[in-house]
């Protein structure tokens, strides 16, 4: 039976001024895990009339191992978690870089996708991010600490949106108050957000169209 990752995560935008001594001061801690590198290309499409993004369904495009291999991952919304992002995701192996969404094969996304089968699908825009991430164990559990430097390309203008931001994800049980309390403590510049990557692109996509939501 396909499988659906829930995804739990607290989002922290702060100045990339900040990053480093975040990343430096917090994965020198004793329970923190080895710093581990990667560099992510991901590219955003919908439909002309945003009508994904319009239904909080999140669809982008990556390479995956193997030659002219892609991943497709379909993600929506979980519940409205109070300043959590919290998502299911699925994810299917394709061919080449254009999008399927009748590879998506587990029941509910499908059935969330059904009204857009049919419907043309473009690349909105790309999100380059360099990564440092590691994990960190708290006695109430386990998260991820993803530290992104990253960039939005908008497609249709080739304009370049810079951001920097920390995700924390719960990996087992729910250490996100403990983690959270830790980066403020380092940085106080730090917020707070609800957005996803997916919605910083399109917000910046919106605003540079001078559309509003």
């Amino acid at each position: 039976m396909p499988v659906a990752h829930h995804e739990q995560e607290l989002k922290l935008c702060l100045p990339a001024a900040d990053m480093e001594r975040v990343l430096r001061r917090l994965s020198r801690r004793k329970n923190a895990g080895p710093v581990r590198r990667r560099r992510i290309v991901r590219h955003y499409y919908d439909t002309p009339a945003l009508e994904l993004y319009r239904n909080r369904i999140g669809l982008r495009l990556e390479r995956a191992p193997g030659k002219n291999a892609w991943r497709q991952t379909l993600k929506y919304t979980a519940s409205t978690r109070r300043d959590m992002l919290d998502r299911w995701e699925c994810s299917s192996r394709l061919p080449g870089m254009m999008p399927n969404l009748r590879a998506v094969s587990h029941s509910v996304a499908r059935k969330l996708i059904k009204p857009f089968i049919n419907k043309k699908l473009k690349c909105l825009f790309t999100v380059s991010v360099e990564r440092n991430y590691f994990a960190l164990n708290f006695k109430s559990g386990v998260v991820e600490v993803a530290v992104d430097l990253g960039e939005i390309i908008i497609t249709s203008t080739g304009k370049h949106f810079h951001f920097s931001e920390i995700e924390i994800e719960i990996k087992a049980g729910d250490a996100i108050d403990p983690a959270k309390r830790a980066i403020f403590k380092i940085a106080p510049s730090a917020r707070i957000s609800r957005r996803s990557k997916q919605d910083e692109g399109m917000r910046r996509l919106l605003k540079s169209a001078g559309v509003s939501r």
